[in-house]
């Protein structure tokens, strides 16, 4: 199978885990989400824990060392890394996980493409003033920038101007 064969699950289990470990022996992966498929679920392991629905994601997010979002695919704002910026959770991202948000590379949070994300997750666990500096600044920023409120004004504006033009 090639290297980044499989989903974002595969993907960090069997390839930047085992790359990061090389590095820190006692790195963890904690897969949090619900209902992962038998696929994602046989990923488990000494070093990967598969946890499937939680009721708060608070408690992962707060003992998270670095928050890694390697999506390939998709599309909108990744409410998942609004929720880890908004934690205060260093985070590494691919820049489709990153589109539709903010944020920036080496202000909020680190930009990297799969074949590099390795090296920004083992950058982030070395560089404990980075995390907490990229961690303050993202929280910032969703406190800034994506509050409800805001979110509710900017899609006012959307539908007055979709109105507006239909007249």
């Amino acid at each position: 199978q090639p290297p980044h064969a499989g989903g974002a699950a595969q993907f960090l289990a069997q390839v930047l885990l085992p790359q990061v470990r090389a590095q820190f022996p006692k790195a963890h992966l904690a897969l949090v989400g619900s209902n992962p498929p038998e696929a994602v679920r046989a990923l488990a392991n000494a070093h990967v824990e598969v946890t499937g629905s939680v009721p708060d994601l608070t408690p992962w997010l707060a003992r998270a060392a670095v928050y890694v979002c390697p999506l390939r695919f998709g599309a909108g704002i990744k409410n998942k890394v609004l929720e880890a910026l908004a934690h205060g959770c260093a985070v590494a991202a691919t820049p489709l996980s990153a589109d539709g948000i903010a944020a920036r590379h080496e202000e909020e949070l680190l930009i990297a493409t799969p074949d590099t994300m390795s090296a920004a997750v083992i950058r982030l666990l070395r560089d404990p003033t980075l995390r907490q500096r990229l961690g303050a600044a993202g929280r910032a920023l969703v406190a800034t920038r994506y509050t409800w409120a805001q979110v509710a004004q900017a899609y006012e504006q959307l539908y007055g101007a979709a109105r507006r033009s239909e007249e």
